[in-house]
């Protein structure tokens, strides 16, 4: 559970964010920089979860026009890999060196580039409860190193009018 003072520092950030507009530059806050404690890998899923839902109903709770979304880096391949998870041990033992981030995106913007998702599944395949929410899988190939970046996606829908 996050508490009270990680609970200040991720508005703070989504504020922040929201007045500077650094979302348009795709502004992120590692779940690390809310607090050290969470620099275990082993915790990366469930505070992330924690986060975006905390975060996600104070964007509510203000009815700004805003969607939270959470980002985990996966490891790189050399050839595509495609969706290749069936459970949350999975996703873990695929997770890279950095921890997840939590990314604002206005009312109608999804991704930087939706044509990159290849994947969605349930949320429950990591064991979160987000109502509504939805886990992506991107993968792109760099011509910068010659390999498939992997990133998990999950997104919580605004609420519906």
């Amino acid at each position: 559970m996050i508490t009270p003072t990680e609970l200040s520092a991720l508005r703070k950030w989504i504020c922040e964010t929201i007045a500077a507009h650094s979302y348009e530059r795709h502004a992120e806050l590692h779940v690390v920089a809310i607090h050290a404690r969470f620099r275990d890998p082993s915790t990366w899923i469930d505070v992330a979860c924690q986060c975006l839902k905390a975060g996600t109903s104070c964007l509510r709770q203000q009815t700004l026009p805003f969607r939270l979304t959470v980002d985990f880096c996966l490891k790189n391949t050399s050839q595509p890999m495609g969706w290749t998870f069936h459970t949350r041990e999975q996703v873990e033992s695929e997770l890279d060196y950095q921890p997840p981030s939590l990314h604002l995106f206005p009312e109608g913007v999804r991704f930087p580039d939706e044509t990159l998702v290849k994947n969605e599944m349930p949320l429950s395949l990591l064991g979160c409860d987000l109502e509504g929410a939805v886990l992506r899988y991107t993968e792109s190939f760099s011509e910068v190193d010659g390999s498939y970046r992997r990133f998990l996606w999950i997104e919580v829908p605004l609420p519906l009018e």
